[in-house]
């Protein structure tokens, strides 16, 4: 058995994963690369499927 709330931590991770992924933009390129715009893909998919849990993880997420 897993702790309880070890699913949602899982989820957070996921979604922070994604964010970051979306913000790994090099200030030289002309269109975001490939991976980026997986990320955006993925996250949009997540944002359908539990909005409230990414609209928290976007909230409480910090990249220098």
């Amino acid at each position: 058995r897993r702790p309880a709330g070890t699913d949602v931590k899982l989820k957070e991770a996921i979604i922070r994963y994604m964010i970051a992924g979306t913000k790994d933009l090099p200030k030289d390129a002309a269109e975001p690369p490939e991976h980026v715009s997986n990320a955006r893909k993925h996250l949009e998919e997540l944002r359908k499927l539990d909005p409230k849990l990414v609209a928290s993880s976007e909230k409480n997420f910090f990249l220098n």
